[in-house]
């Protein structure tokens, strides 16, 4: 392989690189948006409960 080639594939690594960070970025953030929206829904579960015992 001459020198281009090699360049061009390490460039390519540093860019698939970067890409994965920011794929896990959004990973980390539609967890904590899941577990945001999971915590709410057990949230207005248990308030209805509250309320069937209440009435």
């Amino acid at each position: 392989m001459d020198d281009m080639t090699i360049f061009l594939m390490c460039v390519l690594l540093h860019e698939l690189h970067l890409v994965l960070r920011e794929l896990n970025n959004l990973l980390d953030k539609y967890a904590t948006l899941v577990d945001a929206i999971r915590v709410i829904g057990s949230c207005i579960v248990d308030g209805f409960h509250i309320i069937q015992l209440n009435f």
